[in-house]
């Protein structure tokens, strides 16, 4: 394990404990990040703390849009929901983008949903300087009223933050805890707003370098949405990924191998995008146990 990986494990245990309420000195967390792997520590923390399911409790009380019948706000575990007329709102950088143009073609005219596209090109968490998400997202949650907000954000974030004036490396202890953050203001924005949150995978990458950063960005944001009420977190990496776990341009969809990413090794391509977006419809389906009307299949065999 590099210093770097072992540097950012340390940190996100000791995000995970500050989250949780608990309190650990830096002696001692360096003492334990000797002596136990880091599946350990996250072990021992989820039996000191109560957490929440990466699958959305469905039984919370959230504030309801009363200007939609939406199925999402009255959603029950074990009964089946008519979803009805629901508003979706897409946030996050250029991946928020491929999926929204995915939804827009899989999603039908018909199934009585209004999708919203906010995707912003560039944007994340870790260069607020360039576009701030919790500043900008109350005026589109007043202006659109949606029920579901769906952020898919990070490609951008594997970098350096600047916090406060000073410059703050990646995967360090404070540049953790502003992700954190704004992870958990974006969520508390919506929630009080009245919609669910679902936060979805980065797909695996073809740089290794890069790739490596992107799996530690999809760590760290899964560990803070189990950790927060009134979300969930959706997996797609492996329905991208080859049988090793590597990186593919084409897979096999409907009996053809077809590409389904874009030429930088980073983004969809058009057909990948109605895949993205058909599982992610797919989980929220299981989520809300409803069904939501789909245009054409886009399922990888292989």
């Amino acid at each position: 394990m590099t210093k770097f990986n072992m540097r950012l494990r340390l940190s996100l245990t000791l995000l995970l404990l500050i989250v949780s309420g608990l309190t650990l000195t830096l002696a001692s967390a360096n003492t334990a990040s000797k002596t136990q792997t880091y599946s350990e520590t996250k072990e021992i923390f989820k039996k000191a703390t109560p957490t929440v399911s990466p699958t959305l409790r469905l039984n919370q009380k959230l504030p309801v849009n009363k200007l939609s019948t939406c199925g999402f706000n009255s959603a029950k575990m074990n009964e089946k929901t008519d979803l009805g007329k629901c508003t979706i709102m897409v946030i996050g950088d250029s991946m928020a983008s491929n999926l929204g143009w995915g939804l827009s073609h899989v999603v039908q005219k018909s199934s009585k949903i209004t999708l919203i596209l906010k995707g912003k090109p560039s944007s994340g968490m870790a260069n607020i300087w360039f576009y701030d998400w919790t500043k900008e997202l109350p005026e589109m949650l007043e202006t659109n009223k949606p029920n579901l907000v769906i952020v898919y954000i990070g490609a951008n974030d594997h970098q350096n933050s600047k916090i406060e004036g000073k410059v703050e490396s990646f995967g360090s202890s404070r540049w953790l805890l502003s992700y954190n953050n704004q992870m958990q203001d974006i969520e508390k924005l919506a929630n009080n707003a009245g919609a669910f949150v679902i936060w979805v995978e980065l797909p695996v990458m073809r740089l290794s370098g890069y790739e490596q950063g992107i799996k530690a960005i999809n760590e760290i944001q899964e560990s803070v949405v189990t950790n927060m009420e009134g979300g969930s977190y959706l997996h797609i990496r492996n329905i991208f990924a080859d049988s090793y776990g590597k990186y593919r341009d084409f897979a096999n969809i409907n009996g053809k191998m077809q590409k389904i990413r874009g030429d930088d090794g980073i983004h969809y391509s058009s057909l990948g995008q109605k895949v993205l977006a058909a599982n992610v419809i797919a989980q929220i389906e299981e989520i809300f146990h409803t069904e939501i009307s789909k245009s054409g299949a886009y399922l990888i065999t292989e």
